[in-house]
């Protein structure tokens, strides 16, 4: 099967790209989320700095279906979803439901 130009040089430029050469910590992640959503409480792990699962807990996320949750929280991330953070896996709660959970 052909590549087009077009889509080739995406391709190389993606691979060959020096993000893909930076790591993001769990904690620089955390920091951009909340500086991008005040009031919020985050807390992402990480075993390899690339696969990330993050436990948001936010008032911006009142009235808002899980999609808006999750778009929210990529726009606090911005390029770095898909080139330093590889995979995020995302448990957003506005404060009420975070508390009905439980302990």
């Amino acid at each position: 099967m052909l590549i087009g130009g077009d889509c080739k040089s995406s391709i190389i430029s993606r691979l060959t790209s020096p993000v893909l050469d930076t790591c993001m910590t769990p904690q620089e992640i955390e920091m951009l989320i909340r500086a991008y959503l005040p009031d919020t409480t985050a807390t992402v792990q990480s075993t390899d700095n690339v696969h990330f699962e993050a436990l948001v807990v936010s008032p911006a996320f009142t009235g808002k279906r899980t999609l808006q949750r999750h778009r929210l929280i990529y726009g606090a991330l911005g390029d770095r979803i898909g080139g330093d953070i590889h995979a995020l896996s995302i448990q957003a709660y506005t404060p009420e439901e975070w508390g009905a959970r439980g302990p």
